[in-house]
Formats: C-alpha cells, sequence, structure tokens
C-alpha cells in the first residue's frame, strides 16, 4: 500500500515537535522519557520514536501508525525507529 503524506500530517507533524520541545525545555520530559502523539486522520496517529531524545527530534523521527498499531512504513522507509512503547 502507497501512503501520501497530507498536509495536516506535517502541520500535526510540527505541532508535536513543537510540544515536545517545549516540554523538554521545561523540565517536563528528560531526554528519551515520554510520548508525544495525535490522531491525524480518521486511520492514522502520528507518535514520537523510543530511544530520541525529545529535544532533537525531527519530522523524519516520527512514526505513522495504524489505529491497530502498526507501522506505516511507506513514509518510514529510511526511519528505523520503533514508535514509544508508553
Amino acid at each position: 500500500m502507497s501512503f501520501k503524506l497530507k498536509q495536516q500530517h506535517l502541520q500535526i507533524g510540527e505541532k508535536i515537535i513543537k510540544v515536545a520541545k517545549e516540554l523538554y525545555q521545561l523540565g517536563f520530559l528528560t531526554a528519551c522519557d515520554g510520548n508525544i502523539s495525535s490522531r491525524v486522520d480518521s486511520e492514522h496517529i502520528l507518535i514520537t520514536p523510543s530511544g530520541i531524545p525529545k529535544k532533537s527530534l525531527k519530522f523524519d523521527d516520527l512514526i505513522l501508525l495504524n489505529l491497530d498499531g502498526s507501522i506505516i512504513r511507506d513514509i518510514n522507509l529510511f526511519n528505523e525507529h520503533s514508535p514509544s512503547s508508553e
């Protein structure tokens, strides 16, 4: 299955990154702790990866999942990260 990112996915992803960095700067998250996720449409969720410091997150680090938790590899081909387990 081929998946095409929509503008809303990009916008939500940028918001996730902004919130992650703000929470880190405020001391609410330490390096790799916690997760931030958002439902981006009726079938998908964007989530921060496990083991990546929140202060250095990039859009390409985020993981797109189906609602059943399966990773959509079509957009994560260069991303070997695992979704947060929390």
